[in-house]
């Protein structure tokens, strides 16, 4: 299965960086669930990041990799 993640914003702040979301994507709430967690649940093995976040996302794939 692929996940198209369509913006990354790397924080350790994840509640106040999802905030302005809220109201544009009526699922995201600022407590869900971290990538992993999807990735178990769901059975996500391919992520597609659209290109200008890839280098922001370059820390999370080392870490998701680690796994």
């Amino acid at each position: 299965m692929n996940l198209l993640i369509r913006m990354v914003d790397v924080t350790e702040g994840r509640e106040a960086a999802s905030r302005p979301f809220l109201g544009r994507v009526p699922h995201l709430t600022p407590g869900q669930e971290q990538l992993r967690a999807r990735r178990e649940r769901y059975g996500f093995t391919c992520l597609t990041v659209l290109e200008p976040y890839m280098e922001a996302f370059a820390p999370v794939m080392r870490a998701v990799r680690e796994d």
